[in-house]
């Protein structure tokens, strides 16, 4: 098993973290704590299972999203998370969505760093979002 990424949020995703941890805490402190632990394990999984992919070399990745690679102006990757049981959410309801980079900061050829761009739930309008001011802020 490979050492896990990084993990690193640019300003737009620490913003959108917020602004989630904020709407779902109108449903109690218990769905805002559920959230938090869900997004946490899904970026610890995602850090170390992209690694072990790097380390592999197989070399098999998801195609970028194209909205929000274009809305980011860079390869930006999509991953899907839920913080509710299937069987009793609604359609969307407790599915959001991680939009990452992946980064080499130590400039060693290698992929070392995620890098969230921005998070999103489920039914969110999708990216481009050319009108949003904060676009690509880190």
């Amino acid at each position: 098993m490979a050492s896990p990424l990084r993990f690193e949020m640019t300003a737009f995703a620490s913003s959108d973290w917020r602004k989630a941890v904020h709407y779902l805490g109108v449903f109690g402190e218990e769905v805002e704590l559920r959230w938090e632990a869900a997004f946490s394990e899904e970026i610890k999984r995602l850090c170390q299972n992209i690694a072990d992919q790097l380390a592999s070399q197989d070399g098999v990745f998801d195609q970028p999203d194209e909205g929000a690679s274009l809305q980011f102006a860079r390869p930006v990757f999509q991953q899907r998370f839920q913080t509710g049981r299937k069987k009793v959410r609604r359609s969307s309801a407790g599915v959001w969505r991680i939009f990452y980079a992946l980064d080499d900061d130590d400039k060693d050829g290698q992929p070392d760093t995620l890098r969230v761009y921005a998070i999103r739930h489920a039914a969110s309008k999708p990216f481009p979002d050319f009108e949003d001011e904060a676009v690509g802020g880190e």
